[in-house]
């Protein structure tokens, strides 16, 4: 390992930490899935759940900005491996060393809980060998998110019963791909496809009301109605004047946290929402000072 540790904004850079609190409040949705069969959170579980979400992302990040150094040396000069604050090898041993603890602490809450980690790393590093080649590799960074929240199920109860998991799992599984694959545009020009497909991107976050026998609570229709809105002000950046994909993409992301609290209050857990609505506040104010791109 090299012998100069890299500042603490450097280190903040590289993780993308901005983008943290939208991995606690995926970890939320899952723990409150995993809770509809025990009738109660085990909170002390559902901490380490996030714990090991926050590990895996700032690793798998991490891993993607060594696995794209070359190209970023060209495209994304900005970022700290190609500026010259963190070496390529030392960025690695920070992922790896990431991404193992994220292991570990996940390995401390259960089996179920480590295998669910395991296959999330594989999905990372899976996205960040392919991501550059092919376009639907963007499906792998899809699945990290929606292995997020059986992550946070697996510390609650598994196996969950039902199919409730798998409903919200694969909403936000296609939500994020979708994102993912309109971020890939985020250094060029948008062009008018690009502007009107973000315009959909609330369609996959409503998939989960359509087998919602239940009369919805006003909670969800207050969430779900600024989740459609804010989704909306995002996609409105690739349209003239603006034509900003990288203002739109800090917005989507930002809004995996309103989806949560929309989730969430289908789900009935109402202190939750609060929760996760202060970690969409952390999110958008965390892009000022470290970008979430």
């Amino acid at each position: 390992m090299p012998d100069q540790w890299p500042s603490l904004r450097t280190l903040a850079r590289l993780g993308r930490v901005s983008n943290l609190p939208t991995c606690a409040s995926n970890v939320l949705v899952g723990g409150a899935i995993g809770a509809l069969s025990t009738d109660s959170i085990d909170t002390s579980f559902l901490i380490l759940a996030i714990v090991s979400a926050l590990f895996l992302y700032f690793g798998g990040v991490a891993l993607n900005d060594v696995m794209d150094a070359p190209i970023d040396s060209i495209d994304r000069s900005n970022r700290p491996i190609p500026e010259g604050k963190i070496s390529r090898p030392h960025a690695l041993w920070i992922s790896l060393l990431s991404l193992g603890a994220g292991l570990a602490v996940a390995a401390s809450i259960s089996m179920a809980s480590l295998l669910v980690a395991v296959a999330i790393v594989l999905c990372i590093g899976l996205y960040d060998v392919l991501h550059k080649r092919l376009i639907w590799s963007a499906v792998f960074m899809g699945l990290c998110r929606g292995g997020l929240y059986v992550l946070g199920a697996s510390s609650m109860l598994w196996p969950v019963p039902g199919s409730t998991l798998l409903i919200f799992a694969l909403a936000i599984t296609i939500y994020v791909t979708f994102l993912t694959i309109l971020a890939r545009y985020e250094m060029r020009r948008p062009r008018r496809w690009h502007a009107y497909a973000g315009l959909l991107l609330p369609v996959p976050c409503l998939l989960p009301v359509y087998f919602v026998t239940e009369t919805l609570h006003l909670w969800a229709w207050i969430t779900g109605f600024l989740l459609i809105l804010w989704i909306l002000r995002a996609s409105l950046y690739l349209f003239p004047p603006h034509r900003r994909t990288d203002q739109a993409v800090l917005g989507w992301i930002g809004a995996l946290s309103l989806i949560d609290a929309f989730y969430l209050s289908i789900l009935g857990q109402p202190a939750l929402i609060l929760i996760a609505g202060a970690c969409f506040l952390w999110t958008l104010i965390g892009h000022r000072y470290i970008s979430g791109t």
